[in-house]
């Protein structure tokens, strides 16, 4: 993957890349790459650029090559030892060959593939070719050479080669670059236009033409890497009609679809010759595309051309993909491009106004944001690579609480871990449902529910039921169904203090809606066994031989303890930092993120983190009217 795009002047002209010590690079990107901006701010404008620069240079996001080149420079030098050791002069070019492969470049633009070539066909070189014949003693050297142990050193060096090369760059590895730009102009019905005199017809990709003409000067280098749509009917009709492998692709492309995008349905894509278009069945409902809604044509269009270009290195150009889908759908997207392996050799590049996509960001790793901004002064677009939290980015978009619509019910939790949790815990539930019963269909989040971070305390700026408080916030002015999650923080034993008041009240409140957690904090949910692995993770050791003592590490006596602290005090040879200053867990969002990476099924949970799974499962159930 690339780590960082060479921006040249010449050729991006009007972009200054705001860092502090290279504005001349793209820096930190990652799988998906998020353009963010106001109109006019450029964002298009140097998207298009990147999808059309031909001389791009890039730095791969591991830096693999170094990691060659210091095996190489090793090597070089062992091969010298040898000889000198030997005491024999160098006759061929086995030192010549290796001393010159040292000082290869970085990976720029499509040659990746012939330098590893190069390197690849010197160590085969060692090992098919070597022998002793052609070797002589140094004059004067007294020396006895072992020619079978110094040919066996030769070729054990061109071993050691190609298995660092085979570890980082498989025999099939290919890094020749494809591009795919998929513009705003985009539709899966064919237009085709007569002029009603001649009868002539116009272009049959149209919506290409344009984009040609506009925005790349009619380059037709690059024609066949933009992709509209329009070609669609065309494309399955061709496939559908010709080998076996066209349309077992066909048929993998809509079970993909059913599973992925529409809870498992039967799918099926048929060009209807009737009509030229496609015809899209979803079970036993077949409709023409154009009986469908925007959003099932915008799915496939955007996802056609990448389903079909699996086994490519391919950087993905979408210009405003949103456009068309709902909240929900525009998650599942992007998670989509995250997750599936079928785009795991892909790195995507968006430009965007949606604030789902920014929403996304919080929860991966392997999303970065770069804000456009427009100096009219210079006549320049800054570009910056921003934090996912950054709320001016919300301005850039012009977000308002009033433009988001709103899912069928709302959860409420504490804070991003308790979210990140709550999510796991549910998907586990529903992979056991699915797994019971294939026809099980899955909820999805920011369409059937989404979730609200209260902060703590803040929860008592709401009110639930007396809406008649004008000093409170009204909770249903947000929601009109609400689920209420609360940490009890210790407060089990504290009836009088004011966190458990608080709790009472909103039990009487909201009844069933409400759910007081049965530990202090939800990390106190976790198993032991799931801890430990986080331990054994963090700490680079085996489970085994963490030093702790099984009958006091339950989770049963750490529920209602501070978790940072009990973790310090009962496994006596961790050397990380787990608690904070008040004792609960140190780095809480890091923590979470490797706690759920180590839960794989329902059955690693504890038997309260199922309750509140199975009552939050419930709520979903019951405000979809499933």
């Amino acid at each position: 993957m690339i780590k960082d795009f060479i921006i040249k002047a010449e050729d991006y002209e009007g972009f200054v890349i705001q860092e502090s010590d290279d504005n001349r690079k793209l820096k930190n990107l990652n799988k998906v790459n998020i353009f963010i901006g106001q109109n006019n701010s450029g964002k298009s404008r140097f998207l298009r650029t990147l999808f059309s620069d031909k001389k791009f240079e890039f730095i791969l996001h591991r830096n693999d090559l170094e990691i060659i080149r210091d095996l190489l420079k090793k090597e070089a030098s062992t091969i010298r030892a040898l000889f000198d050791s030997n005491g024999i002069d160098d006759a061929d070019s086995v030192y010549t060959d290796i001393k010159q492969l040292t000082t290869i470049e970085n990976f720029k633009n499509k040659n990746v593939k012939e330098q590893i070539e190069r390197i690849r066909n010197v160590a085969n070189s060692y090992i098919q070719k070597i022998n002793f014949q052609g070797y002589s003693h140094k004059q004067g050297s007294h020396n006895v050479i072992n020619p079978n142990i110094f040919v066996s050193n030769i070729k054990a060096i061109g071993k050691d080669i190609l298995t660092e090369l085979d570890k980082l760059f498989p025999n099939n590895f290919d890094y020749f670059i494809d591009k795919i730009y998929i513009p705003i102009l985009r539709g899966t019905r064919p237009i085709q236009l007569h002029i009603a005199q001649s009868q002539t017809t116009i272009a049959e990709d149209n919506y290409k033409e344009r984009t040609l003409k506009d925005y790349f000067k009619n380059d037709r280098e690059i024609e066949k890497e933009i992709y509209t749509g329009l070609n669609l009917y065309h494309d399955t009709k061709k496939l559908l009609l010709g080998k076996k492998e066209g349309r077992n692709g066909i048929k993998k492309f809509e079970d993909f679809l059913s599973e992925v995008f529409f809870n498992n349905k039967s799918v099926s894509i048929i060009p209807d010759i009737d009509h030229d278009v496609l015809s899209i069945g979803i079970d036993e409902f077949e409709r023409p595309v154009y009986d469908y809604g925007d959003g099932v044509q915008a799915i496939i269009t955007l996802l056609y051309p990448l389903f079909f270009n699996q086994n490519k290195n391919l950087l993905i150009f979408f210009e405003e993909p949103e456009i068309f889908l709902h909240p929900g759908m525009q998650r599942i997207f992007i998670e989509t491009l995250l997750k599936r392996k079928e785009f795991s050799k892909f790195q995507f590049f968006i430009t965007t106004h949606s604030n789902h996509f920014l929403d996304l960001s919080l929860e991966y790793d392997n999303i970065s944001i770069y804000t456009f901004h427009r100096d009219e002064s210079k006549h320049q677009s800054i570009i910056e690579n921003v934090s996912n939290n950054n709320n001016r980015i919300l301005d850039l978009l012009g977000v308002r609480n009033s433009s988001i619509f709103l899912s069928n019910c709302t959860i409420w939790i504490e804070g991003i871990t308790d979210r990140m949790y709550i999510k796991k815990f549910i998907e586990l539930l529903e992979n056991k449902k699915f797994k019971e019963d294939r026809k099980y269909k899955k909820f999805k989040e920011d369409l059937h529910y989404s979730f609200i971070e209260y902060a703590g305390s803040n929860i008592v700026h709401y009110a639930f039921e007396n809406e008649n408080d004008i000093e409170k916030i009204k909770a249903s002015g947000i929601s009109n169904k609400i689920l209420l999650i609360a940490d009890t923080d210790g407060t089990l034993l504290e009836e009088n203090s004011s966190k458990a008041k608080r709790l009472k009240k909103f039990e009487d409140e909201l009844g069933d809606n409400f759910i007081k957690l049965g530990a202090r904090e939800i990390e106190n949910l976790l198993s032991e066994q799931t801890i430990l692995k986080l331990i054994s993770k963090k700490e680079d050791i085996k489970v085994e031989d963490l030093k702790y003592e099984a009958k006091i590490f339950k989770q049963s006596l750490y529920r209602d303890e501070y978790l940072g602290t009990y973790i310090t005090e009962h496994v006596k040879n961790v050397t990380k930092k787990y608690a904070d200053e008040s004792g609960t867990i140190y780095g809480k969002l890091q923590f979470c993120k490797t706690a759920i990476s180590l839960i794989n099924d329902y059955d690693d949970l504890t038997e309260e983190a199922k309750i509140l799974t199975d009552k939050v499962y419930d709520f979903i159930v019951k405000s979809n009217n499933f």
